[in-house]
């Protein structure tokens, strides 16, 4: 204990309180670890997410754009889905 007493007088840090961190450092450092792989892993999965999510506005913005009518045009949606055009479709 003396050893202990030395090293911690110069910080004004009673010796009871190094042990008591080393305790805490041995008992939590795997959750550090184990912490940062879960982020890893919900960062992965938002990134996924937010792929899926953009493809979805994406799609949307496409079937949005062919059921807007152009020039007051009459045209049903299937008929310019079954073209492939965003246009609507000639009465």
């Amino acid at each position: 204990m003396p050893s202990d007493w030395r090293k911690t007088a110069h910080l004004s840090v009673r010796p009871i309180q190094v042990s008591q961190w080393k305790r805490q450092l041995l008992d939590g450092a795997s959750k550090l670890f184990t912490r940062r792989k879960k982020a890893k892993v919900k960062e992965a999965e938002l990134f996924q997410q937010i792929g899926r999510l953009q493809m979805e506005l994406e799609w949307l913005q496409k079937i949005s754009a062919a059921l807007i009518p152009v020039n007051g045009a009459s045209w049903s949606i299937t008929t310019t889905l079954r073209s492939g055009s965003t246009a609507p479709a000639a009465p």
